[in-house]
């Protein structure tokens, strides 16, 4: 079940997920030229050559996608890259490499459950009794969207002044359960890396649904450390950098859930 809106098109979540503002070196660019092999097989599967050799993840495993325009974005990665590669600037590479070799072992049910786990911590339903002033801006700011979550989901999500949520009702946990087993082992393994990053499954449905932008979610998902931020000047220019990496991050995760929920679609629309 995805949720159509147009309010927040894929292609600036697409322009976000390209970008990193990391300058870490790492290892040297080893090849000249990338391209996307189409594989001979009953399913669409498109794999990604380094000038003459196939890409493998760090299992060994070849490495492929299941449909075009996403092999085409991670074949865009590599070919960025300049002297040296940067792995913190090929997200969609990394998330595409977890579900290959899937080194946890996990099955959609079991990543389903742990993210239900993070529901119950999720950072857009606490609230700071002080100060006043965070108080209200984060009642302000994240109350339409625990309101938008409730709605859209049919259900109840409580909000807390305290370090511990109240329990969520049985029921609401079992609608947002049946939700996420609606998607494939692809996209719910980026449904936990924004989910991650943001501290918010919350945030992360909303994205799906596209009802608010990447810029909002990251705003949304760190009210606490602006605020905080906003008191101490010397630390500001961390603080932007930080956010413009997750922004970076959960673009790249959203743009992954979309494209490989709807894989189907694209490939017999072509």
């Amino acid at each position: 079940m995805i949720f159509r809106n147009n309010r927040f098109p894929l292609q600036k979540m697409i322009r976000f997920a390209s970008s990193s503002s990391s300058t870490t070196p790492n290892i040297k660019r080893f090849y000249k030229n990338v391209h996307i092999l189409k594989a001979d097989n009953h399913e669409p599967r498109y794999e990604i050559i380094l000038d003459k050799r196939k890409l493998k993840t760090p299992k060994g495993n070849v490495f492929f996608v299941q449909n075009e325009p996403l092999a085409s974005m991670i074949a865009a990665e590599w070919d960025s890259q300049k002297d040296k590669i940067v792995p913190s600037s090929i997200h969609l590479t990394t998330l595409a490499n977890t579900v290959i070799d899937n080194p946890g072992g996990h099955t959609i049910d079991s990543y389903v459950e742990k993210l239900i786990s993070y529901l119950e911590f999720d950072t857009v339903c606490y609230r700071n009794s002080l100060p006043t002033e965070l108080n209200e801006l984060q009642t302000t700011r994240l109350d339409p969207i625990v309101q938008w979550f409730a709605d859209q989901f049919k259900c109840s999500m409580p909000v807390t002044n305290d370090v511990v949520l109240p329990d969520i009702d049985p029921h609401t946990l079992d609608i947002i359960r049946k939700y996420l087993r609606s998607f494939n082992q692809w996209s719910i393994v980026g449904i936990m890396f924004a989910t991650e990053n943001l501290k918010s499954l919350i945030l992360t449905c909303a994205l799906i649904a596209r009802q608010i932008s990447i810029e909002q979610a990251v705003s949304l998902s760190r009210i606490e450390e602006t605020f905080q931020t906003s008191r101490w000047t010397s630390v500001e220019y961390h603080h932007d950098i930080e956010q413009y990496n997750i922004q970076s991050r959960v673009a790249a995760a959203i743009v992954f859930i979309l494209l490989n929920f709807e894989k189907n679609y694209i490939y017999h629309k072509n």
